[in-house]
């Protein structure tokens, strides 16, 4: 493994570009994009957490397999009473969360953090990725964990 790292914080998709004109009714206008502000946010903490794990070492520049745990805050509706977790203990365990932000998303925002903080050159590199949407369990709070790996040999 080369890097695993858990960010802590309700998990955040990569929003869809957004498009203004500057400039209107002059010579100069023209139209800026722009990354949504909730994605920025958590894709510049992300960043922070991940320039600090890497310590400054240098860019990988081979391909890498990458995994993306989207662990989300557990609704109320899903926390089980104590009379029925003592009766059923696994209920307190991690659950799928088939809901919003779509793991694909929360993908594209961890690649762009690795990118932006420096650890792989580009997200091309990434040959293979698994991502996972998940309800915490009882007892842990939200997260992104990202893992990086060495791929080996085609199959």
């Amino acid at each position: 493994m080369i890097l695993r790292i858990s960010i802590p914080g309700q998990p955040v998709g990569k929003g869809r570009p957004r498009a203004s004109i500057r400039g209107f009714g002059t010579a100069r206008a023209h139209i800026a994009m722009h990354t949504p502000k909730k994605t920025a946010t958590w894709e510049a903490s992300a960043e922070w957490a991940l320039r600090g794990a890497w310590l400054g070492r240098e860019s990988l520049n081979h391909p890498v397999a990458v995994t993306v745990w989207a662990v989300g805050r557990r609704p109320q509706s899903q926390v089980p009473s104590d009379r029925k977790l003592a009766a059923h203990p696994e209920l307190g365990l991690r659950m799928w969360r088939p809901t919003k932000p779509d793991v694909d998303n929360v993908i594209k925002a961890a690649l762009d953090a690795l990118v932006n903080a420096g650890v792989l050159r580009d997200d091309v590199l990434v040959v293979d990725v698994r991502g996972l949407s998940l309800w915490a369990s009882i007892a842990e709070g939200p997260k992104v964990v990202i893992e990086v790996r060495d791929v080996g040999m085609p199959p």
